[in-house]
């Protein structure tokens, strides 16, 4: 069973507190220009998808009230998420660090 603090993959189906209309997730560790936040993803309203830039939905994991549906796994996005947990909670300037700092990834650019 999923929880709050699980990573769901690109592709899945939610409905976020407060909200009416589902959001399918698109991506992680999203940066909101706008507010200068950076969210655990982004999302855009299924089924019609993105129309224009203002379409983009930011949330938390814990924002999800409801799980429609969970997205295509495969080996690759385990590792995926695997990595994003390692990154963890953290609302640094550099969300990579503890990714940079074990080996995983070589980035440079900080968000």
């Amino acid at each position: 069973m999923l929880t709050e603090t699980d990573w769901l993959p690109v592709g899945s189906v939610v409905l976020l507190e407060g909200g009416t209309r589902p959001i399918v997730i698109i991506g992680y560790y999203a940066w909101d220009e706008e507010t200068s936040t950076l969210w655990d993803y982004v999302g855009v309203p299924y089924p019609w998808g993105s129309t224009d830039n203002t379409d983009d939905y930011y949330f938390d994991r814990s924002m999800v009230t409801a799980i429609y549906m969970v997205g295509y796994v495969n080996n690759e996005v385990i590792s995926l998420l695997e990595m994003i947990s390692v990154m963890g909670d953290s609302r640094t300037d550099d969300p990579f660090a503890t990714l940079r700092e074990l080996g995983i990834i070589d980035i440079d650019d900080n968000l």
